[in-house]
C-alpha cells in the first residue's frame, strides 16, 4: 500500500585528480582505460549517508573544474539537493562519462553492464572514502541508471539501497529501455519509489509505480510514496519543472526521501 502525502589509486580504478570548490569537490575517476567519470562531492565526513545523484534527460550536468554542474540545473534532483544536505546526507553528483559527452548523451547507455560498472566504481570510492552507506538515487531518466546499478552490482561495489522518483516505466521516443529492462528482481536491498500523481509524462505515469514496486520483488524494506499538490507547472509534463519534477514540493519530497535513507526499516 503506497504511502500519500497531501499538497590515491583505488582497486579496480584511479582516481585521476580533485579540485576543490567552495561547496564540495571534483573528483574525477578512470572507470574504464581512457575514460573520465566526473563526480562532485559535497558531503562532509561525518555524513550520515552517502547519495549518488543520477539527473535525467541526456544525463550531462557538465561538472566543471569546481565541481559545479553547467547543465540540467534545474533538474529535480540538481535544484533540491541541498534539502539531502540538510539532513546530513552527502551528496554525489554523477556526470556523464567522458565516452558520452557527445551528442548522445546517456540515451542508450543507462541500462547497459558497461554503465553499471561505471557506477560501481564510484560507489566503491565513496564508500572507502566515507565509510558510510552509499544509495543511488535517480530521477526520470536518471532511474535507469541507478535501477541498474542496483540490481547488477555486487560486493564491494553494491550500493546500499536505491530511491527511484518520476520513474521511467514506458518507452517512448524510440529510446526503448525503461527499468523493466534491468532485472530488478536481483536487487535485494532497501528501496523506495516516489511519483506524483499528476506527472502527465507519458515516459512516467504514476499509475506504474505500484508496477515498479512489484518488480522490486526480492527488495526489502522497499516503500512507495505518492505524492500530490505543488505549483503549476512551467515547462512541459516530461521536463523538470512540472509535476514531473515534483515543482512546488521539492522540501516535502526530498525530506521523505531522506527519512528512507536515514531510517530504512519497516
Amino acid at each position: 500500500m503506497p504511502v500519500r502525502f497531501a499538497a590515491g589509486l583505488l582497486a579496480a580504478f584511479a582516481v585521476l585528480g580533485v579540485a576543490a570548490s567552495a561547496s564540495g569537490e571534483l573528483v574525477k575517476l578512470q572507470p574504464r582505460p581512457g575514460i573520465e567519470l566526473r563526480l562532485a562531492v559535497e558531503a562532509r565526513p561525518q555524513a550520515a549517508a552517502i547519495a549518488l545523484l543520477f539527473a535525467g534527460g541526456h544525463g550531462k550536468i557538465q561538472l566543471d573544474e569546481g565541481g559545479q554542474p553547467q547543465g540540467l540545473r534545474g533538474n529535480f534532483l540538481i535544484r533540491a539537493r541541498n534539502h539531502l544536505a540538510a539532513r546530513g546526507i552527502g551528496l554525489v553528483l554523477v556526470d556523464a562519462p567522458s565516452d558520452r559527452q557527445d551528442e548522445r548523451g546517456m540515451f542508450g547507455w543507462r541500462q547497459t553492464a558497461e554503465h553499471a560498472g561505471d557506477i560501481g566504481v564510484a560507489v566503491r570510492a565513496m564508500r572507502q572514502r566515507f565509510g558510510k552507506p552509499v544509495w543511488l538515487v535517480g530521477t526520470s531518466a536518471g532511474t535507469v541508471s541507478a535501477a541498474s546499478g542496483a540490481a547488477r552490482l555486487r560486493g564491494a561495489e553494491r550500493p546500499d539501497g536505491v530511491v527511484l522518483t518520476a520513474t521511467i516505466t514506458q518507452q517512448t521516443g524510440g529510446r526503448g529501455y525503461t527499468v523493466f529492462d534491468v532485472g530488478l528482481a536481483a536487487y535485494t536491498g532497501p528501496a523506495l519509489v516516489g511519483s506524483h500523481e499528476g506527472d502527465a509524462c507519458q515516459a512516467t505515469p504514476p499509475g506504474d509505480a505500484a508496477r515498479v514496486l512489484a518488480a522490486l520483488s526480492g527488495a526489502r524494506p522497499k516503500k512507495l510514496l505518492m505524492f500530490s499538490g505543488g505549483a503549476p507547472p512551467r515547462s512541459p509534463p516530461c521536463e523538470a519543472h512540472a509535476q514531473h519534477g515534483f515543482l512546488g514540493i521539492e522540501a516535502q519530497v526530498m525530506n521523505a526521501i531522506a527519512d528512507f535513507i536515514l531510517r530504512p526499516g519497516p
